[in-house]
């Protein structure tokens, strides 16, 4: 099938080559390691009207010694210092006018004593009352009590609030597009959220050292995903410098006798280059003078490749 400008889709897995519609030649299909770098190559704008700081279950059940799973959690969070790291990307946030949205976890004694079919998390959680709306685990801690920058979204019942609660209604109602992402734990609700942000259309940094899992396995596991997902990965610090200035507009300075060059610049790049680098789309653009490619990967499996090769 052929699209306008010259592309054509070639929807094989795994694919091995890139393939010209104008041209015989065929182009060698770079490695996952360099498509990765190319991926994390651009930063996301971090704009303070349509970003915001996403921070999930910043609860005491999850970060303070008084937590019925600390046992499983608790190195890991005092390693990596997170409560230290997500107040610090609060303030932030603060700073640089950047809305800051916790997604809390919580269950109720009907939820607790009703509910039959539990995975291995659930049963984890229901068996210690893990974030129990009635108990002091379900509590922000206290370093982290919502402020008058902090919007609180519904509680969330399983491990995204993209479906079990409001959190993708808030947010797109707010003019949202943008998130820096970061909480507790990294490889189940951190990443079910980063993976349904994703997929519904939401461009994410997350923010790999304000996080923490049940062990250093977990923890792993969820940074090599945040990898392949997260549009990109960034430390607290680098975090905090780009949101501290979100607010503040850059001045423009022209070279060229007032003549705008954004739109020369942008032609430059290829109309599909211009399309799918922006925020519409998490597919990723690798160019060189013969050649345009843009290719949505899902895991070890390319999907799909648009190429177009001038005449």
């Amino acid at each position: 099938m052929f699209y306008g400008h010259g592309y054509r889709q070639v929807t094989c897995s795994p694919v091995s080559q890139w393939v010209s519609p104008h041209s015989a030649r065929t182009f060698k299909l770079p490695s996952r390691t360099k498509l990765l770098e190319v991926a994390q190559m651009t930063d996301v704008e971090i704009d303070a009207d349509s970003t915001a700081l996403l921070i999930t279950d910043p609860q005491i059940d999850f970060l303070k010694p008084d937590s019925v799973v600390w046992d499983k959690v608790g190195e890991t969070v005092e390693e990596n210092a997170v409560v230290n790291k997500l107040v610090a990307l609060r303030e932030a946030a603060r700073e640089g006018n950047v809305p800051v949205v916790y997604s809390p976890h919580e269950y109720t004694d009907d939820e607790f004593d009703s509910w039959e079919k539990l995975n291995t998390i659930d049963q984890i959680m229901f068996d210690t009352r893990m974030f129990d709306a009635d108990g002091k685990g379900s509590d922000f801690v206290p370093e982290l009590s919502p402020d008058d920058n902090t919007f609180v979204l519904s509680p969330h019942k399983q491990l995204s609030g993209f479906w079990s609660n409001d959190v993708g209604t808030q947010l797109r109602q707010r003019g949202i597009d943008t998130l820096v992402l970061a909480g507790m734990s990294a490889n189940l609700c951190v990443e079910s959220h980063l993976r349904d942000a994703v997929e519904n259309g939401f461009e994410v940094i997350t923010v790999t050292d304000a996080t923490a899992a049940a062990g250093q396995d977990a923890l792993e596991a969820a940074h090599t995903n945040f990898g392949f997902i997260a549009h990109e990965t960034v430390t607290t610090e680098q975090a905090t410098d780009r949101l501290a200035t979100a607010g503040v507009e850059a001045e423009s300075v022209s070279t060229d006798g007032g003549r705008d060059t954004t739109e020369e610049n942008e032609s430059s790049n290829g109309f599909l280059s211009r399309f799918f680098w922006g925020k519409c789309s998490p597919a990723r653009v690798v160019s060189s003078s013969c050649l345009h490619i843009v290719v949505f990967e899902r895991l070890n499996m390319v999907i799909g490749v648009w190429a177009y090769a001038p005449s």
